[in-house]
């Protein structure tokens, strides 16, 4: 048998698996960068517009509205985190406490109390953000008409957690908005319903609680289709 060339063959090989070796050692995969603000925070301390990326913060309690608009806080730009810094937003019965329309990638967190609007936190065809430990109450207050903690109107790809939003005409409120994620929330003592669903399909519910809401505690209306529902807690309603 003729073996002539089987030991460069047996050589080589060890040389093949060496290289290949450093090579997957020296690679290192990268991962997306979470957004990183450019400019550095900035201080808000009256209701005001947010028109430019970048993290923004209460330095104290704020109430009202803009002059001669329906909104405190109105969000403008893209890539933008506002944190409340736990201190409250105060309405006196319309409007809306936080708004933000047409974007992507905000977040909205820290917010003990948004209260006494409309609507406490509203988006509208707003996509890929975060709501995060805040609470919502009484809005609108008592007598003041239909409207919710939370509402989130053609807005998809959004997560919800650790919300609370109690006292209100409706708790959270989705209207032709899909694929978002609601976690950890509790919708207790709303007039309506405590989680509502119209038109909104392929989102996921889970480990929300819902009580002692004057209808539902979750509903899912006309064209709602596809939705996870698991892990909640829905009763006296």
């Amino acid at each position: 048998m003729n073996r002539r060339g089987q030991g460069s063959f047996i050589t080589i090989m060890p040389l093949v698996v060496v290289f290949l070796t450093i090579a997957l050692l020296a690679f290192k995969p990268t991962a997306l960068a979470p957004f990183q603000p450019s400019a550095p925070p900035e201080g808000i301390s009256s209701c005001q517009n947010i028109t430019s990326a970048g993290y923004y913060y209460l330095t104290q309690s704020i109430s009202g509205l803009q002059a001669g608009r329906d909104v405190c806080i109105d969000i403008q730009a893209n890539n933008v985190v506002f944190t409340c810094s736990l201190y409250n937003i105060t309405g006196s019965g319309s409007g809306k406490g936080v708004y933000a329309q047409g974007r992507t990638s905000i977040t909205i967190r820290d917010c003990p109390n948004i209260s006494m609007y409309a609507t406490g936190i509203y988006l509208d065809g707003t996509n890929y953000s975060t709501i995060s430990n805040s609470g919502l109450f009484l809005n609108p207050p008592p007598g003041g008409g239909g409207a919710s903690g939370l509402h989130l109107s053609n807005s998809n790809f959004n997560n919800i957690t650790n919300v609370t939003a109690n006292n209100n005409d409706y708790g959270i409120y989705l209207s032709t908005s899909s694929n978002n994620t609601l976690s950890n929330n509790t919708v207790n003592n709303n007039t309506n319903y405590g989680i509502y669903l119209s038109s909104s399909s392929n989102n996921t519910l889970t480990n929300n609680t819902a009580n002692s809401n004057s209808y539902y505690g979750i509903f899912l209306s006309s064209s709602s289709n596809y939705n996870t529902i698991s892990n909640n807690n829905a009763s006296l309603n």
